[in-house]
Formats: C-alpha cells, structure tokens, sequence
C-alpha cells in the first residue's frame, strides 16, 4: 500500500491500523507514505507542520509496522493518491480526502476509486508518475518527537490553529502518557490504557475538582466518536464512557453533582466496564465503541 498525501493526522492514521497489520503482518507486504506536511523536516529546528501526537503515531508504524515516510523538500506536495495492490488487481483512489478522521467520516469530499488489473494501461501510468514523485523525495528515518508542538488541529481546514493556552496545558501528550503507563506496576491495567490509546484519543489531565465522583481520573476525549471515556491508572477501577453531542462542558456540567453510583442515569452515560483478565475481551468490549 502506498499512500500520497498533503496532510496526515493520527485521527486518521488510527482508522487506517488494521489494513498496516493485514498488509505487513499477514501478507508480508510494504507500505510508504508521503506527507506533504513534511516538506524540510529534516533540516527544521522545529517544526509545525504536524502535531506531536501524529509525529508520535507515524513514529510508532515506523517502528512496529516497517512503514516507509517519505517527504517531498522541492515543493509543497498537496495531492492525494492512495494505491493497494493485490496480487492481480490494484485499487487506486484520486480526489481531496487527506489522512484524517473528519476527511474519512464527516468531510464533503470528492474521490475517485480505480479497480485496474495489472497489465491495464493506465495502472501502469499511475505506477510510473508514483515511482516519479518517490524518486524526488527523501525518505526520513527517524523522529525527533521533542521537534514537534503538541497543538491541535483544526480539523475543519488543512491548516493548524491553536486552541486556548488553558486548553493546550491540560493535554497530556501520548508519550508522557505512555511512559506513565509503562511505568504501571498492574499489567491488565497497563493493557487495557494502551488499548484505548490505540484510537487516538485526545488525553486531558484534570484533578477534577469540579467532579468529585472522577477525582483521580483521566479523561480520553474522542472528538470524532463524540465521547469520551473517564480512566483510571489505578488498579481495579472502573473506566466510564460518556458521550458529548453538547460539548465536553456541558458534559462535566452534568456529573458535577453526581456521585458514582447515580452517573448511571445521565442522559449522556453510555456504558461502565470493570477489571477483565481475558486481553481478547478487553480488545472486543473497546472495540465495539468504535464501530
């Protein structure tokens, strides 16, 4: 599978998860990606052009899944082109969708979807322009996370925009929240954390004043799903899901006077789950949220 894009976000390079696994691990096959975003990289003391949850992600198919990234330095490379070969047929999609949850699930885009056997023509023409565009591109092969801000994108628009400073303090990027987690002494619990992470939540620290009942908590803010999950990184505890269709504020609005055992009945409460040993029920119980 190799994928051409201007921009990449971990909102959706999560969604694209099981096709790396189905690819590299069971099919023994490569992928490459080239972000635009990433155009001098290299060469930048800092950089903007993705966030560090995403450079965290990209870093974590690099490693886990031999995921090649590739950057374009003589221009901005703004296309999108998606290839997936099989062993007779390739499906190649052209059009405006980015790497990114809202262009997958809620943008009004346009694409193009090919269905072409090998030997076709105009198969061969779009493997020649793609080894084209790779040939001018360098392949970057490691990450230096701490170049990255851990802003948030506007998912509205292919660019970035910063949300209140308040808003950026209280987020607890993904490798300080990894190292907090592997550094756990429970190992379900530890399995458990990284198994909601591997959707690309939002992780928000909070001491939870305002709710008495979540003191100690965590929040995993799923803004494309419109929930969030309340954890816990002590042993034992309960996780807690909630969804957000008014906002995350009025969400907290509402738990405030509640106490644990009557959270149950906010119009918002989706589901509660306590302490499994079986990791292959912890995967299916997560799963399914994000079906």
């Amino acid at each position: 599978m190799n994928c051409a894009v201007g921009y990449a976000v971990n909102t959706g390079l999560v969604l694209m998860k099981k096709m790396y696994e189905s690819i590299i691990s069971i099919n023994g096959g490569t992928c490459e990606l080239v972000i635009g975003a990433l155009q001098n990289y290299p060469k930048a003391k800092s950089y903007r052009g993705i966030n560090r949850d995403t450079a965290n992600y990209l870093k974590m198919l690099m490693d886990d899944y031999q995921v090649k990234l590739l950057s374009y330095d003589q221009s901005f490379y703004h296309g999108k082109f998606y290839y997936l070969e099989g062993e007779k047929i390739a499906y190649i999609i052209v059009g405006s969708s980015n790497i990114s949850g809202n262009a997958f699930r809620n943008n009004y885009e346009m694409d193009i979807l090919y269905v072409l056997p090998k030997e076709d023509s105009l198969h061969q023409k779009f493997i020649e322009w793609y080894v084209k565009l790779t040939k001018d591109c360098k392949q970057i092969e490691c990450f230096d996370i701490e170049k990255f801000d851990d802003f948030i994108w506007d998912n509205g628009f292919d660019e970035i925009a910063l949300r209140k400073e308040k808003s950026i303090e209280q987020n607890i990027p993904l490798k300080e929240a990894l190292d907090i987690i592997d550094h756990l002494t429970d190992e379900e619990t530890q399995f458990r954390l990284k198994a909601w992470l591997a959707y690309g939540p939002t992780i928000k620290k909070d001491n939870f004043d305002s709710i008495p009942a979540l003191k100690g908590y965590t929040m995993f803010v799923f803004e494309e799903y419109k929930m969030v999950v309340f954890e816990s990184f002590e042993p034992r505890n309960r996780y807690y899901v909630f969804g957000m269709p008014k906002g995350l504020d009025e969400l907290k609005s509402q738990l405030a006077t509640m106490k644990k055992n009557e959270m149950a009945y906010s119009e918002f409460f989706i589901d509660r789950g306590n302490h499994i040993k079986n990791n292959e029920r912890v995967l299916e119980k997560i799963a399914r949220f994000f079906e």
